[in-house]
């Protein structure tokens, strides 16, 4: 039975359903959050909880406190999850209750083999039958797919199928309908959880059944889910995707909720086309027939796709929500386990309850300090600054609204409240908008705002020290003292780098990190020598005419790759900064004769291999580095750092060189080493109009006798293929010392392929 400090938990599963279920069947309890999911991780969250989720994620998302709970250990003061506490995991119209047995929190590294060595298990499927395994980074995977499980714990089924209809109208009852992730019980639902173990006690307690959760979502049927969703949340009129409002407005569902004074129009993917593309016309098409400045008009994209990149939401701007198909599987999944049948109140309503119960309690309740604001219902209230200036609060109650949107609208209704402030309250994040300037700032400590209200508190500075510290805690990823040697602040409220050696000394050692196993180390640069593979008549061009040639970046086989950087930070860079920046591929030397650069980069092996060395001292408008891959489709943690440095002020003058050496996870075979030249004023662009794609695109040469260009031939290896191997070879030996382009003309080597079995 319960210990007298034993502790009581409501934990969701339903995030990750497919793999969160089959393990707690086994025995185990998980959640999100698999970009902390090690021990490393764990460690730095135990020491330094918010500045590690700051480093992270560059903000602090209201969700953290659910980690918190998960990982905080609770020796010290009793604190989060710990063996022997009880936990309440909602199912559809049900609910079971566990004990924790393990001693520690696992991470994902672990789990896999915990849950074989406690069950016997071969392998870990999906619901669908996948099989679960982990990928290099420390991830969890599923038919290549990231499964956003990070932490576990150990537990073991004390109740199971308890009906929830029971519990109607008590503090228990309220619990189960709460739609976050996890919380600690209060006291009177505890004691109700105590008492339903009390009245187990002896019985026996079988094997674990199955899953409770039926519901299969098909995608085809996704359109059908979301008009239901909108239903049981309330929406007021629902038009549905047959209806003559929808096809006029070319969207799948319209909803129109009046307590938010908004109207959801939703569009659902239907095909696997380009997700970006696809976006960015919907949006078109939305404005089309919102362009009349509709404020209440919002739109919302779900997609097949897992991640979004943020330069489609910045160029969406107000009004608009993205969420992927299995992001709506679980918000709908989530609705389905906690809307009891039969139950009248909305739920709307007790989220909105919920939210203002906290707000409340956040701040100063008194009967002269916080009122409701009149003919306002369910939507503000007011608080009264001791010094008389006040401030009005909206609580967030809606989570399709768009956060933009309210925080936009916010300062209409401070107008129409005479108020100096206005409070944006989203669970445990209060953001404060100010009516006379466009400062806004987002806090967990209420007690900053309240002091701002209150003292008349500098906004502004409060919003340059959350910044610095930001930055501060962002860069000591890379290096602990970058801050404070290598920036400086400028203008108003933003950072750089002091000088352009810093600032590309910081790109190289973002660059150089690689994250294995969860862990971040220092990877391999190029040593003295690379490759690069190109058809027999480039090679023929350079002998011929004595020069090298840089492409330029627009004319690229694949020009989404010059996009990358861009679409994943949400900058915009002209084709005029494109033309001045001029590539050339190369591979590790490693690479060298392999037969599936052959097949790709050299002609279907008909090309050549040139080997060159690397000079040691190169100039300083070229740059000869490895590209640093995004390790899976998702989340690049290079960039989720440059991403969160400019989101709080920082600015980088040489991104729009330093950018070009990164890539999607499409290209990590490549294994590319690229050669990279900023173009100065003095030096010449030729025009060409390119092969494969016809792109009119600028090019520069380099003459080989001048020395100026920073890789030095050594060697010419002939393709497996090559046409007319042995008099071509010969030829190349006497076209390179007739010409004596190259100082070393009389040791470079010409050979040919060790592979002689390629067809």
């Amino acid at each position: 039975m319960p210990k007298q400090d034993t502790k009581y938990w409501l934990h969701r599963i339903s995030w990750e359903w497919q793999v969160s279920y089959p393990l707690l069947d086994r025995g185990f309890l998980s959640i999100g959050f698999c970009d902390f999911g090690t021990k490393e991780s764990l460690e730095k969250l135990r020491n330094d909880f918010e500045g590690t989720i700051e480093a992270q994620w560059g903000s602090y998302g209201r969700n953290r406190f659910y980690l918190k709970n998960f990982v905080f250990r609770g020796k010290e003061d009793n604190r989060g999850m710990q063996k022997g506490d009880y936990v309440v995991v909602p199912k559809r119209g049900t609910f079971d209750i566990y004990e924790i047995v393990g001693e520690e929190v696992i991470t994902s590294a672990d789990i896999l083999d915990t849950v074989k060595n406690k069950t016997n298990d071969a392998e870990i499927k999906t619901s669908d039958g996948k099989v679960v395994s982990l990928n290099n980074d420390g991830y969890l995977v599923a038919d290549k797919k990231i499964i956003d499980l990070g932490f576990f714990w150990e537990v073991e089924l004390k109740v199971s199928d308890i009906q929830r209809s029971k519990y109607a109208g008590n503090k228990l009852g309220s619990a189960l309908r709460f739609l976050g992730t996890n919380f600690q019980l209060d006291e009177e639902a505890s004691k109700l959880v105590g008492e339903i173990l009390k009245a187990e006690e002896g019985k026996e307690i079988g094997k674990p059944k199955e899953s409770k959760l039926e519901l299969e979502i098909n995608p085809g049927e996704t359109v059908k889910y979301v008009e239901d969703y909108l239903t049981n949340i309330g929406a007021e009129n629902i038009y549905k995707h047959d209806s003559d409002e929808c096809h006029k407005s070319k969207v799948d569902v319209i909803a129109s909720f009046s307590k938010i004074d908004s109207t959801i129009y939703v569009v659902v993917q239907k095909n696997d086309n380009n997700v970006k593309d696809w976006i960015r016309a919907e949006i078109n098409e939305f404005k089309k027939h919102h362009s009349g400045g509709e404020d209440s008009a919002l739109l919302w994209l779900i997609s097949n796709e897992r991640y979004f990149q943020q330069s489609i939401k910045n160029d969406a701007g107000i009004g608009l929500k993205v969420d992927s198909r299995m992001d709506f599987e679980e918000v709908y999944l989530n609705l389905l386990q906690s809307n009891e049948t039969g139950d009248e109140d909305k739920i709307y309503e007790s989220i909105l309850k919920d939210i203002l119960n906290k707000t409340k309690k956040a701040i100063p309740d008194s009967s002269t300090r916080l009122t409701g604001v009149e003919g306002v219902q369910y939507k503000l209230f007011r608080y009264n600054g001791k010094k008389g200036e006040d401030a009005i609060v909206y609580p967030i109650v809606f989570e399709l609204q768009n956060i933009k949107y309210i925080r936009k609208y916010i300062q209409t209704y401070i107008g129409m409240n005479k108020t100096k402030y206005g409070i944006v309250a989203y669970g445990e994040s209060f953001t404060l908008c100010d009516a006379k300037s466009n400062n806004i700032f987002t806090t967990s400590d209420i007690q900053q705002i309240l002091d701002i209200i209150d003292n008349g508190k500098s906004v502004e500075e409060l919003i340059k020290q959350q910044r610095v510290d930001a930055i501060k805690r962002i860069l000591s990823s890379i290096d602990a003292n970058i801050f404070d040697k290598e920036c400086e602040s400028f203008g108003n409220n933003h950072y750089r780098f002091k000088s352009q050696k810093n600032e590309d000394k910081f790109w190289k050692r973002l660059l150089n990190k690689q994250r294995i196993d969860g862990r971040e180390i220092d990877s391999q640069q190029p040593n003295t020598k690379i490759c690069r593979y190109t058809s027999l008549q480039s090679l023929f061009e350079i002998l011929k005419n004595g020069t090298y040639r840089m492409q330029g970046l627009v004319g690229m086989n694949d020009i989404s790759e010059v996009d990358y950087v861009d679409e994943y930070c949400g900058i915009n860079s002209s084709i005029d900064q494109a033309n001045e920046i001029f590539i050339t591929s190369c591979s590790p030397l490693d690479k060298k004769d392999d037969l599936a650069m052959w097949r790709l980069y050299a002609d279907e092996a008909k090309g050549v291999c040139l080997e060159f060395s690397i000079d040691k001292n190169i100039n300083k408008h070229f740059i000869v580095h490895k590209i640093a891959y995004a390790l899976d489709k998702g989340p690049d943690f290079r960039l989720d750092i440059i991403k969160r440095l400019i989101a709080n002020g920082f600015v980088f003058n040489r991104m729009n060189v330093w950018k070009h050496f990164f890539k999607a996870p499409e290209y990590i075979m490549e294994d590319e080493v690229r050669v990279l030249f900023e173009r100065t004023m003095n030096k010449k662009r030729q025009w060409i109009k390119t092969d494969k794609n016809s792109i009119i695109n600028p090019a520069v040469d380099f003459e080989i006798k001048k020395g100026k260009y920073p890789l030095s031939l050594e060697k010419i290896i002939l393709g497996p293929k090559c046409p007319e191997k042995g008099v071509n070879m010969k030829q190349i030996e006497i076209l390179i010392k007739d010409k004596k382009w190259f100082q070393n003309f009389d040791k470079i080597t010409v050979t040919t392929s060790s592979i002689d079995n390629y067809r």
